[in-house]
């Protein structure tokens, strides 16, 4: 289902198409810097996410691979 929002510029309200409220443009403004600011954040967030994934998989991939020749080594003498 897509909303669709309609700007009346004489009252400062928008209608949404299928909703029989109005709401004050400040309020709607206020709302999208809200979500914009949260977005951001989420974004940011998930980069971290990433970045910290790739570190601990590198982390595991070194100690594994330290944890082989320690293996070997013993094996050997």
């Amino acid at each position: 289902m897509k909303y669709q929002l309609k700007y009346q510029s004489g009252r400062e309200l928008v209608a949404h198409s299928t909703a029989l409220f109005r709401w004050p443009l400040a309020l709607v403004q206020e709302v999208t810097a809200i979500a914009h600011e949260v977005y951001a954040e989420l974004k940011r967030l998930n980069r971290m996410a990433r970045t910290s994934d790739s570190r601990r998989k590198q982390t595991q991939a070194f100690k594994a691979a330290l944890a082989q020749r320690y293996h070997e080594h013993n094996r050997c003498c």
